[in-house]
């Protein structure tokens, strides 16, 4: 079973396992995403992180409570580890408007010096997100 980039949305995400726990056979594996509330990111930039977005975000978490709930609910993490997105440079610069005004005209001047077809180009840049994969 995926889900990636769900748990945080739903209102009860222990029950949400606990079905994802009863689609799967004996020792099937549930792999997810996750923002990790406890990542540089998050801590870092408070409000303003990317991934703060309630009221769709309606719960957090971080690497301890993730493995607390899934183990709570008849899993056991195999992995859990940062998980990159593919983000161009242009999008990560702009992110950091929302952040702070200083650093964004800061980072935008240098990122002017990069060409446009890198500051276009897709690259795996952390969010702060975690993925995991637990079985059965």
């Amino acid at each position: 079973v995926c889900a990636f980039d769900v748990l945080e949305h739903v209102t009860d995400p222990g029950a949400f396992l606990e079905r994802a726990r009863g689609w799967l056979a004996p020792g099937g594996s549930l792999a997810l995403t996750v923002p990790d509330i406890g990542s540089v990111h998050a801590r870092l930039m408070g409000r303003h992180w990317y991934y703060y977005a309630p009221p769709l975000h309606l719960t957090y978490f971080d690497r301890r409570t993730i493995g607390r709930i899934l183990e709570k609910h008849g899993f056991t993490p195999s992995l859990l580890r940062s998980a990159p997105k593919p983000l161009t440079l242009d999008y990560a610069i702009g992110q950091f408007a929302n952040f702070n005004p200083t650093l964004h005209r800061v980072v935008s001047g240098l990122g002017r010096l990069v060409p446009a077809f890198v500051r276009r180009r897709e690259l795996p840049l952390s969010t702060g997100e975690i993925l995991v994969v637990a079985t059965t």
